[in-house]
């Protein structure tokens, strides 16, 4: 994780109260992981295959610039060196001599602005901060509205946020299942792992309509288990009552027969 990509979790530190999946709340802007690809998805599955790799949410170019040049960028309307900008006024454990002086408030007003330009993850951090009430009012229904603007422009991390409030009855809206679901696949898709844990969670209780289906429940949770402690633990709590087999590369060893 890059220093910024550190900030950003750091600006989210009050969405972890609301438990909703600090893992997603994190940007990834390094270089696309390669993965492995999974097997096609069970045939009517919302849940996608697991991608070789997921693109950065922010343009590499300007990963490594410092503060003078990302701020001369954002006052030519570059909308991404905003957000870069943005970060760099944000929170981080690892902050030197060269950092600009934290400022929230001016962060949150950078990333207002990338949103303004149509950048989809500037409106997921100003969501991110409505949530946290951080460096902006604590309102929900506000985080809602932006986080529903990024998902518009197909920021996975909006789109994981939409389904996370649907699905939890958040942001001025009564629980959801069946909306949030698409949200769930369409940030699954961009390599989100807790909308993946989401889905499979959706498989295994029925919810959104969903007929119970144990063992699409586990592929959804197999795509995640690299990234995903709660993966794990739901697909080997599958493992061990009996409902889905033991394969290879999955947490644990197999069972042994009774």
């Amino acid at each position: 994780m890059t220093s910024r990509s550190l900030c950003a979790l750091l600006l989210a530190c009050g969405a972890a109260a609301c438990a909703v999946g600090v893992a997603a709340a994190a940007p990834s802007r390094t270089a696309p992981t390669k993965l492995t690809p999974a097997a096609a998805s069970p045939s009517g599955s919302l849940c996608p295959a697991r991608k070789d790799s997921y693109p950065a949410n922010i343009n590499p170019a300007h990963e490594h610039l410092d503060t003078a040049a990302l701020t001369k960028l954002a006052e030519g309307g570059d909308a991404d060196a905003m957000v870069l900008l943005g970060l760099m006024y944000a929170p981080s454990p690892d902050r030197d001599a060269k950092s600009p002086p934290i400022d929230v408030e001016k962060a949150v007003a950078l990333f207002e602005r990338a949103a303004e330009k149509g950048n989809g993850f500037g409106a997921y951090l100003v969501g991110v901060a409505h949530v946290a009430g951080t460096g902006a009012p604590k309102d929900e229904k506000k985080a809602f509205a932006w986080f529903k603007r990024s998902a518009d422009r197909g920021t996975p991390l909006g789109q994981y946020w939409v389904g996370e409030m649907l699905a939890k009855g958040r942001g001025g809206h009564e629980t959801d299942w069946k909306s949030a679901l698409p949200h769930f696949s369409r940030a699954a898709a961009g390599g989100i792992a807790d909308a993946y844990v989401e889905l499979g969670f959706a498989y295994d209780q029925s919810e959104g309509g969903l007929a119970q289906d144990r063992e699409k429940a586990a592929y959804c949770f197999r795509q995640a288990t690299r990234d995903s402690v709660l993966a794990r633990f739901n697909l080997r709590t599958l493992i061990d009552e009996g409902h889905v087999a033991w394969q290879p590369g999955d947490p644990g060893e197999a069972p042994k027969p009774k």
